[in-house]
């Protein structure tokens, strides 16, 4: 899917593995708990992001950043 320009600049800049987890962290979220969440089939995604060994894509990021503008409005 391409993101249009707006979900773009929502996205104030790239998360880094740190961003990632403390986005986590926050929820009170397990690497297996977000995995499910984010729709990955088990942890492993989670931890490889997290520990920086593959960058964490828009995509993902754009899509916590929508669970969390959805859990604001709850």
């Amino acid at each position: 899917k391409a993101y249009s320009r707006k979900e773009k600049s929502m996205a104030k800049s790239k998360w880094s593995a740190d961003d990632l987890k403390n986005w986590r962290t926050s929820k009170g979220l397990s690497q297996t708990q977000a995995s499910k969440l984010l729709g990955y089939a088990d942890r492993s995604a989670i931890c490889r992001l997290e520990r920086g060994y593959a960058s964490v894509p828009m995509r993902l990021q754009l899509l916590c950043e929508a669970l969390d503008r959805q859990g604001q409005q709850a």
